[in-house]
């Protein structure tokens, strides 16, 4: 069901992630993973998502670990 959403937000964001760089999803455990930014510094093309972010599902819904480095960056995630 994740990879799904994944998916849909990926193809919806598309336009964004694009000028953002690509953010590289990493499956952790069940129903845990990390979303890696690129390595460089902060940058209006990368919307300051050049950090490792983590995104959790559970039972109520989905958290998100660090929302990124800008209210862009925030949406794109």
């Amino acid at each position: 069901m994740i990879r799904a959403l994944v998916a849909a937000v990926a193809v919806l964001a598309f336009p964004t992630v694009v000028l953002a760089d690509v953010l590289e999803v990493q499956p952790v455990a069940e129903d845990v993973w990390a979303i890696d930014g690129p390595l460089e510094q902060c940058s209006p093309e990368n919307l300051a998502n050049n950090a490792t972010f983590g995104l959790v599902v559970t039972h109520q819904g989905a958290v998100l670990m660090d929302p990124g480095g800008s209210w862009q960056g925030a949406e794109m995630l």
